[in-house]
């Protein structure tokens, strides 16, 4: 597989490179880039899928068109679901001491939402963590 593309713009909360199109309408970037490669819009109900779980990639051969279920099998056959993975307290650890490092890329490493990764960080989660 080719190398990941990644978008150096503004992102979203989720991680997800965004652009202002026509009419000042914010658009996450891989969506873009998977309807140019395919020609047309995405279809209603589908989503732009990553074969690389990278949300910043917008190297068209890693995108792909999926059902929102397709794409949540996809993340669980990766074991990238997080409702799927357990982190163990060294791992929760290793998020704390990290903390100059982005949260969309953290999430990526530990198979994660970044959103998880913050709520770590936030001490919503985790709480009785204490760095060593």
């Amino acid at each position: 597989m080719s190398d990941c593309i990644e978008w150096t713009g503004c992102k979203d909360r989720d991680g997800y490179g965004t652009k202002y199109i026509g009419g000042g309408k914010r658009k996450r970037v891989h969506r873009i880039a998977l309807e140019e490669k395919l020609g047309r819009p995405i279809r209603l109900g589908h989503q732009a899928c990553h074969t690389c779980d990278n949300p910043l990639c917008i190297n068209q051969d890693h995108l792909w068109e999926g059902t929102p279920a397709e794409n949540k099998q996809d993340s669980v056959r990766k074991n990238r679901h997080s409702g799927n993975r357990k982190l163990t307290s060294s791992q929760v650890r290793e998020i704390l001491g990290r903390g100059s490092e982005r949260s969309d890329i953290l999430a990526v490493e530990f198979g994660i939402s970044r959103g998880h990764v913050d709520s770590i960080r936030r001490r919503q989660t985790w709480s009785k963590i204490l760095l060593v």
